[in-house]
């Protein structure tokens, strides 16, 4: 991560239930180098759709690449975002609330999208209210993010050098489908 408070939290929260065998590391994906290579490097929760531009995704790709030993994993999971079916003229069709109750009362999420086809991106803002009465704050938070196919992006990680080993449509490994899957879940290795 490019905070260092979300490496610290991070380290402090789940450093320890893996041994020594897990780090987390503060940088740049699209640059981070890392003492050693590793075995298997994650970037999960659709961190990879946030690289907005083609170039720093295969930058990213590149580094991962160069950061793996021989026969290592890039696991990487992107948000498949079917807009089949997309009305920009409806936007509850486009908005989710949850509500998680935390030590200091109640934290409302509200997000919303919008996207634009034409230019292959989709835009998330997020609003959170925190609190009720007098002590409610609120914040919003504007997330650009990079509709990818899994095609382009397997296209990109086959030029960084990597073999692809799978590609999941969820948790569960039920097969990809480019209609029907929430995820696309690529497994890839290093060959050599």
């Amino acid at each position: 991560d490019r905070d260092p408070e979300m490496v610290r939290i991070a380290t402090e929260r789940y450093g320890t239930q893996f041994g020594n065998q897990v780090r987390f590391v503060q940088g740049d994906f699209t640059q981070a180098k890392i003492s050693e290579p590793a075995g298997t490097i994650a970037c999960l929760l659709n961190t990879v759709s946030q690289v907005t531009n083609r170039a720093d995704r295969q930058r990213m790709l590149q580094t991962a690449f160069n950061n793996l030993r021989t026969g290592g994993l890039f696991l990487v999971a992107i948000k498949n975002d079917n807009l089949a079916g997309y009305d920009p003229n409806d936007p509850n069709s486009r908005t989710r609330r949850r509500q998680i109750l935390t030590d200091h009362g109640p934290l409302d999420f509200i997000v919303s999208w919008d996207a634009n086809p034409d230019q292959g991106t989709k835009t998330y803002t997020v609003r959170m209210i925190l609190g009720t009465g007098e002590s409610k704050r609120e914040e919003t938070v504007t997330i650009p993010t990079q509709l990818i196919s899994a095609q382009e992006f397997l296209q990109d990680a086959t030029n960084a050098g990597f073999v692809s080993e799978s590609l999941y449509g969820n948790n569960a490994k039920s097969p990809y489908n480019a209609i029907t899957s929430l995820w696309q879940i690529h497994v890839l290795k290093k060959p050599w």
